[in-house]
């Protein structure tokens, strides 16, 4: 429940929104404004009305649309969603963003087809980014199935055997299901690839994390050293340093 002085805030802004749009009909931030409030309060008519009509003066306003979006979300209008994130995405086809809420709002009706060719979508239109093969492996694992998410990054890897941050997707992958020793393995690997170039020390600092998990101190100490010596300022190595020393 909205607080006094909350209250007070929010009828102030609706004030400077009415004002804006009475000195111009098509001002897009008092539109944006006026209609976000509209939302909160939950008087979707007027929202749609008022983001209809910013619309009509400027079909381009990505902003109005994805306000649009949200009420039909709220109001459970699954295909007036689709309709308008379909639009978002191909008035900027090359904005991934737009393509990551598209497969993520496929995925929370359950439409997982869509979802998984809407990632798959991202990763053809950036095929040199990396983000987007995590993002898909990341799907497979949650909404279909281990073995899956795991083909699919050794797949990455094969196609790009020199990307380090690909070959620590397997590696998170390992320890989300619980199969250390093969995160280890990969974590040596990448050490032994990088040396102590920056992913070299982002793996030892990974497998000083799983050491510490099985007690393994000795070997946490091992890698501590090694990179702080690279990098003094390694916060991750310093909490396991203070917890190391709370166990001792």
């Amino acid at each position: 429940m909205e607080s006094g002085r909350g209250k007070e805030l929010s009828a102030g802004a609706r004030q400077d929104g009415e004002m804006g749009l009475k000195l111009d009909r098509g001002h897009v931030n008092s539109i944006t404004l006026l209609a976000s409030l509209y939302i909160n309060n939950k008087e979707y008519d007027k929202a749609l009305a008022l983001l209809d009509e910013g619309l009509k003066r400027d079909p381009e306003q990505i902003g109005l649309r994805t306000l649009k979006a949200k009420i039909h979300v709220d109001k459970g209008e699954t295909d007036k969603v689709l309709v308008l994130f379909e639009e978002i995405v191909q008035q900027e086809p090359s904005k991934l963003n737009h393509r990551y809420g598209l497969a993520s709002f496929y995925a929370s009706i359950k439409q997982l087809d869509e979802a998984e060719k809407a990632l798959r979508d991202v990763i053809a239109l950036a095929p040199e980014s990396v983000e987007p093969k995590l993002a898909l492996a990341e799907f497979l694992l949650d909404r279909r199935d281990k073995t899956l998410a795991e083909k699919e990054l050794l797949a990455f890897i094969q196609q790009e055997p020199g990307s380090y941050p690909l070959k620590f997707g397997p590696a998170n992958l390992y320890e989300v299901l619980g199969q250390l020793d093969k995160a280890r393995n990969i974590y040596q690997t990448v050490i032994e690839m990088a040396g102590t170039e920056p992913q070299g020390l982002t793996a030892r600092t990974k497998l000083a994390l799983l050491s510490f998990r099985n007690r393994d101190f000795e070997e946490v100490s091992r890698l501590l050293e090694e990179v702080l010596e690279e990098n003094p300022r390694a916060i991750d190595f310093q909490k396991i340093k203070f917890a190391q020393i709370g166990l001792a």
